[in-house]
């Protein structure tokens, strides 16, 4: 599967903040005060995510500290991203723009 938003950067939305909580991340937008609790490994991938220049980027990172194909980690971070900014956690933003 090919990644829709390879060549993309994850943003976190200006009204989500995210804080540790035992071995998770909880994401909590202040506009509407839903929540969502990550993972270990969920908590991983959104820093990665943000952090990375791209999604593709990202995909490396993780494909090499998971010891997984760069195709699974795709599939699984496209996913991922996609739910957040559904929700509004999130925001794709092409590359080069701030």
């Amino acid at each position: 599967m090919a990644m829709q938003h390879a060549h993309a950067r994850l943003v976190a939305s200006d009204h989500v903040v995210a804080r540790p909580v035992a071995n998770e991340t909880i994401l909590l937008d202040l506009n509407t005060e839903r929540y969502i609790s990550l993972d270990d490994v969920a908590t991983r991938m959104y820093h990665v995510a943000l952090a990375a220049p791209t999604l593709a980027d990202a995909t490396r990172e993780l494909a090499t500290e998971y010891r997984v194909s760069e195709e699974r980690i795709a599939t699984d971070l496209e996913n991922f991203t996609s739910q957040l900014v559904d929700l509004g956690l999130a925001m794709f933003r092409p590359v080069g723009v701030s």
